[in-house]
């Protein structure tokens, strides 16, 4: 995946001749180190996953000049270059994979098992953006998912395998001029359809390799550029510059914002630039150039391969607490460096045309063993698994039917993304002969309209809910759901004063969502309607059912130290800003005097880190007020104009 090769040194019918050069190896550690500090989630650096744009950018610009070297010298040969590439990304790949598979088909129940041996099978054949595409949605939790981060090898790969093919063609047809104009067209191509892409489904954007090829066609289009004509101190500007917006993104950024798409073009133009610049003086190549830089740039891929796993794994026993992060940190470069020393550097040898064949039989059969270690794994945890039958039990729900959430009718996610799915005629249809209860949210609100129907049978519930944005009064996120609630907000209710007798907001609150609460709150009074909003539920580091199934083998209370502390501080403050008027705490039915309930009668409440089941979402919302009066009615407050709620609102 990452390559050793560098910059320009001279031209040869206008297409550059490589040299090493020490920037371009500090530019993978910084990409590296932003991609494992993000996903360790430290909160001072919330966009450090543009890190792995840097590198489509920079495996682009190296694979392109490595490409076109060779056609400028006439000695391209397709089978020695797919040859280098297995040679290069496949004996990491394999061995970090094994131990992962080991360790997971230990670690998880056989209903996870399962998907992880096809997610590992995935990320051998170059798939996995595709397979997590199509498979990963927004119920699934990162920590059971250790393969997730090779879906930017898939994309890599991928581009490895028709990009030959193009330049191959273009070089023939018209030589690098022609090559250079083609690649301009497509990059412009691949970047509008991402920024227009991205806003309805962003998921899409995210993996899809051909919404991600302008990515790596900037690259592409730096390696037919004349650098060494350039002056030094041209090239000493870019580089300076190109570092400060990198850097600005990953401080900056954060994983809320639209991103890929627009907001991509400030990392993928820096990291151009940093490479346009290498070579010249000052402060960023001194930077790039330094030993530490070095040393990670060069474990660099053996370091993105196993940061991941390593994270899931202690994630899924212990609280990932700041000393235990620092934990992850040690054992990610000890490991990264001991995968490099024993694995990649022996495997770097020469790829002839006369060993080629040889390499790609190994490969082939080294592939196929791979995936029978795998089964056995597989095998081999499903019968570990079967002697404790009642940790089993518990795991059930960790692949929960969420139909109750009334999918895609209703409930708009990734496969229904975009207003046009939701289905006013099922979802807002109100009852003439009962109370209606129009439920507003993501998917916490969703998780409790089915038990709102069976708690309170005398009222009819309406369902407006979406994956992606808080349901305030100004919603911010995926376009989907942002519609929607504009939708009800601006729209459905205005026109429909007093048919809900109330309205119930819930979301995945933060202390920070207090205000824009509270002004979609005073805007609803301006309707002249009742609304109740929906505290936040417990939420576990690790998804439930594991923490109770884990419990049955290590006899250790794992739940006191896996629960969020910060949760029960936001429905506290909620209840004291809102009163009992206005809001309904889950945590008083969910987090009696005697602590939190994970389970009842063998049962589990959650089916993820947040997500509750059937079960679960019925003892949440008991004494939740579904009459037009009562305990829930909000009158503490005065009542003011929606007009005066959206100017509170902007200001």
């Amino acid at each position: 995946m990452r390559t050793a090769d560098g910059p320009p040194e001279s031209l040869l019918h206008g297409v550059p001749i490589l040299k090493f050069v020490p920037e371009v190896n500090g530019m993978r550690a910084l990409a590296v180190v932003a991609v494992v500090l993000f996903h360790l989630e430290l909160p001072w650096i919330p966009g450090g996953f543009v890190g792995v744009d840097v590198f489509f950018v920079i495996s682009g610009y190296l694979i392109t000049s490595i490409i076109g070297a060779e056609l400028a010298r006439d000695h391209f040969s397709f089978r020695v270059f797919y040859g280098r590439r297995m040679m290069r990304i496949l004996p990491a790949l394999y061995v970090v994979s094994i131990a992962t598979a080991l360790m997971f088909s230990l670690l998880f129940p056989p209903q996870l098992s399962g998907e992880l041996l096809k997610s590992m099978v995935a990320g051998l054949l170059s798939f996995s953006n595709l397979w997590f595409y199509f498979t990963v949605d927004y119920f699934a939790d990162n920590v059971t998912q250790p393969t997730l981060h090779y879906w930017s090898l898939a994309v890599e790969e991928q581009f490895y395998l028709v990009l030959p093919l193009l330049y191959w063609a273009l070089w023939r047809a018209g030589g690098a001029r022609l090559a250079l104009r083609v690649f301009a067209l497509l990059l412009v191509v691949s970047l509008a359809w991402a920024c227009w892409v991205v806003g309805a489904e962003r998921s899409a954007a995210f993996f899809l390799p051909w919404l991600r090829a302008w990515e790596l066609l900037a690259g592409s289009l730096l390696s037919l550029a004349p650098l060494q004509r350039w002056s030094p101190r041209l090239k000493r500007w870019l580089a300076e510059a190109g570092l400060a917006m990198v850097v600005l993104a990953i401080f900056l950024y954060n994983s809320k914002m639209v991103f890929p798409g627009y907001n991509a073009v400030l990392p993928v133009l820096g990291t151009v630039m940093m490479i346009a610049g290498a070579g010249a003086g000052g402060l960023a190549n001194g930077l790039l150039r330094s030993p530490p830089a070095q040393w990670l740039g060069k474990i660099s891929y053996s370091l993105y391969l196993v940061h991941w796993p390593l994270i899931c794994l202690v994630s899924l026993v212990f609280a990932l607490t700041f000393k235990f992060k620092l934990l992850v940190i040690a054992a990610s470069l000890l490991t990264a460096w001991l995968c490099w020393k024993w694995v990649e550097a022996p495997f770097r040898r020469p790829v002839t045309e006369a060993n080629s064949g040889k390499v790609t039989r190994v490969t082939l059969t080294a592939t196929a063993a791979c995936a029978a270690l795998f089964v056995v794994f597989n095998l081999g945890g499903t019968r570990l698994w079967q002697q404790y039958p009642q940790a089993i039990a518990y795991t059930q729900p960790s692949h929960a039917d969420t139909t109750f959430f009334n999918r895609d009718t209703c409930f708009l996610t990734s496969q229904s993304n975009a207003l046009s799915f939701y289905r006013k005629d099922l979802c807002l249809t109100p009852a003439t002969d009962r109370p209606n209860v129009l439920v507003i949210g993501d998917s916490h609100a969703a998780n409790i309209v089915e038990a709102l129907k069976l708690e309170a049978p005398g009222a009819h519930v309406m369902q407006a809910t979406a994956v992606g944005c808080k349901p305030t009064l100004e919603p911010v996120g995926e376009r989907r759901c942002t519609d929607l609630v504009r939708y009800i907000y601006n729209d459905w209710l205005p026109r429909h004063k007093g048919v809900a007798a109330r309205i119930i907001i819930a979301g995945r609150w933060d202390s920070a969502d207090g205000a824009a609460l509270a002004a979609t709150l005073a805007y609803l009074r301006g309707l002249d309607q009742k609304a109740t909003v929906y505290g936040p539920v417990p939420e576990y580091l690790v998804p439930a059912p594991l923490i109770l199934a884990y419990e049955q083998f290590s006899k250790m209370p794992l739940r006191a130290w896996l629960v969020k502390t910060d949760r029960r501080a936001v429905d506290t403050a909620f209840a004291e800003r809102f009163g009992p008027a206005a809001y309904f705490s889950p945590y008083r039915n969910l987090c009696p005097a005697s602590g939190c309930v994970m389970e009842r009668n063998g049962v589990p409440l959650f089916f993820d880190r947040d997500h509750l089941t059937p079960q679960g979402a019925r003892l949440a919302v008991k004494g939740l007020d579904t009459e037009p009066s009562g305990a829930a009615v909000a009158t503490q407050a005065p009542a003011s104009t929606a007009a005066a709620a959206m100017k509170a609102l902007q200001h």
